[in-house]
């Protein structure tokens, strides 16, 4: 606790990140790689006898091994064989059962084909960029202007409410809230295992964010995000043809997370009760199901009163 209090946010950050990442090797067994579903199990042996035969030194055996992964081959042209049957079957029954989403679902993994990643990209000017770095440089420059923000004219706020610091209870709150399964960007630690960590985990990200929120500064690697890009239609070889993803620290989440739910709080109250979108339970699709209410209303008050006025006689005789 001495230590920590010394340290700053870069080297607190890195030293909460450290010890789960050390614990977690030497606690959870590496997961084994994963296989081809379509490979069977005596394929799996026909490999496992290859690479035997290739630890030993081939120098000897090298007819035993060409004749080994020659059948390694036709084996493996037998699975894939069999395992699209036994798909194509499956689907039959499916449509039979009329299971449309579990049929498009197996159809689509079977016809999914894997784009290689372009080798070149394009800039502003038209200039075809094929190195590595010079590609690495060029989406450097369009995540830049991207994302970049208009600068906006100083203003000094003199009377402003001292916000209290964050509360143990809502870093366990916001770490319910977080997702499962995603990536943990650069940080290396996912939200799992800061779970994992327990009430000792808590408490160490918790002092962190006291001490970010004390001085003012954000951890450098929390700065850092990786961003994956997805293809969309049109020439690959312009980086506007990609979907953007930025992967960010996990445990950037936790701040980020308690301030927008602090926000969502302050700004529930400023904003006019017809503002729809971002908000919580106040969509654009309930403002557009209380329109067609009102006009399916109005629409029915008019035919009352034009029924009404038909059947009452506009000319009095005398």
């Amino acid at each position: 606790m001495a230590v920590e209090e010394e340290m700053g946010p870069d080297e607190l950050a890195t030293h909460a990140q450290q010890i789960l990442l050390i614990t977690a090797k030497n606690r959870i067994p590496k997961r084994k790689a994963k296989r081809q579903p379509w490979i069977s199990n005596t394929t799996l042996e026909l490999i496992e006898e290859r690479r035997n035969l290739k630890a030993g030194g081939i120098t000897q055996d090298k007819i035993l091994y060409k004749e080994k992964s020659r059948e390694i081959k036709y084996s493996l042209k037998k699975d894939k064989k069999q395992y699209i049957e036994d798909q194509c079957k499956e689907m039959e029954e499916m449509h039979a059962q009329h299971k449309d989403h579990k049929l498009f679902k197996h159809a689509r993994l079977m016809t999914t084909v894997l784009k290689p990643a372009p080798k070149a990209i394009k800039d502003n000017t038209g200039k075809v960029f094929t190195e590595n770095i010079e590609i690495l440089g060029r989406w450097r420059e369009y995540c830049s202007e991207m994302y970049k923000a208009e600068q906006t004219p100083d203003t000094t706020i003199t009377d402003m409410e001292t916000e209290p610091e964050p509360l143990i209870d809502e870093v366990r709150w916001t770490l319910k809230q977080i997702s499962n399964g995603k990536s943990p960007g650069n940080g290396e630690v996912p939200k799992e295992l800061i779970t994992e960590g327990g009430e000792e985990s808590i408490q160490l990200y918790h002092r962190l964010i006291l001490k970010i929120w004390k001085t003012g500064s954000w951890p450098k690697a929390w700065k850092q995000s990786i961003y994956i890009t997805l293809p969309k239609k049109g020439d690959l070889k312009l980086c506007r043809n990609y979907r953007t993803i930025a992967l960010i620290n996990h445990a950037s989440k936790i701040l980020l997370q308690i301030i927008q739910k602090r926000l969502e709080h302050k700004i529930e109250s400023e904003v006019n009760i017809v503002q729809a979108g971002f908000r919580r339970n106040r969509g654009t699709r309930d403002h557009f199901l209380s329109y067609e209410t009102y006009l399916r209303n109005a629409e029915n008050i008019i035919k009352t009163f034009s029924h009404a006025l038909s059947i009452t006689p506009r000319h009095l005789t005398v």
